[in-house]
């Protein structure tokens, strides 16, 4: 496995993940998180270090167990990534979302948002770690 492929992609994802909740879907996903009564407050530095942190190691690990399934496919292409990062997008982060949201209560648009977060970074780091070995 390579390794610094690996680490690009879970970077990838991470820089996703800073895109997709602020600029793109942030206001969104947090007014479906009010009409729970959630109210999101801005963190401290240190909380948003640690959230920054948590996310870009669970990123990493992601990135590397995708690594693992590529190399065990002897993946090579940019479309067997994208194969790839379908099945682990749908079949694990999207079905996993759902049952816990199920049971949250929390409403669709958030589901819908976060499911194609994680799908859209599990095809980005497939496609690049199939590519870059």
């Amino acid at each position: 496995m390579n390794w610094l492929a690996v680490l690009v992609a879970a970077l990838a994802y991470w820089f996703l993940g800073a895109i997709w909740y602020s600029a793109l879907f942030g206001k969104v996903w947090a007014s479906g998180l009010e009409q729970q009564g959630i109210k999101i407050q801005a963190p401290t530095k240190s909380q948003m270090i640690t959230k920054l942190v948590v996310t870009l190691v669970a990123n990493l690990v992601t990135a590397v167990a995708i690594g693992h399934l590529a190399w065990r496919q002897n993946l090579t292409s940019a479309i067997g990534g994208v194969h790839l990062g379908l099945i682990t997008g749908i079949g694990i982060a999207a079905t996993t979302l759902a049952v816990a949201y199920s049971w949250e209560s929390k409403p669709m648009k958030n589901l819908v948002i976060d499911s194609l977060y994680h799908l859209l970074g599990c095809i980005i780091v497939a496609v690049i770690l199939a590519v870059w070995h």
